[in-house]
């Protein structure tokens, strides 16, 4: 008995790598982290992908998302924060929680929209941002007040 546990261990192992190996997104497009077209937006503005990170913050691990939205900006934009936040609300609903679930240890996901590129957390008084943080409960993204 204990030897056919010292095979069949090792051969689950191995099972189970090749499972994740080819469940696991193999190139950029199988990630759910494109761009998003105007009629998809509640606010009618198009979204261009900007960059997805995984940080962890006070013990949790979290999901960012970040999205170039032009129409944000505070001298020639016509998006103000009020409409964005519906946006927000739909990034959060489609793209970051397919992510956090692909993902399986996520527990927050921060949306930003940005009039502009510039690093995240630097300080640059020209950048329009708009930001959400969520946590997940039960598949739902639920806004969390700070």
């Amino acid at each position: 008995m204990r030897r056919l546990a010292n095979i069949l261990f090792p051969v689950m192992g191995i099972l189970v790598a090749i499972g994740l190996w080819i469940a696991w997104p193999t190139d950029e497009t199988d990630f759910p982290t494109e761009d998003i077209v105007a009629d998809q937006m509640p606010s009618g503005q198009s979204l261009e992908h900007f960059e997805t990170l995984y940080e962890q913050q006070n013990g949790k691990k979290v999901l960012i998302l970040r999205y170039l939205a032009p129409q944000i900006a505070r001298d020639s934009g016509n998006i103000d924060a009020e409409m964005a936040e519906g946006d927000m609300d739909y990034i959060c609903r489609s793209t970051g929680l397919r992510l956090a679930k692909l993902d399986g240890d996520t527990q927050e996901i921060i949306v930003t929209l940005i009039d502009q590129p510039h690093e995240r957390g630097a300080r640059n008084p020209k950048v329009t941002q708009f930001f959400k943080v969520f946590s997940i409960k039960d598949n739902t993204c639920i806004w969390e007040l700070f």
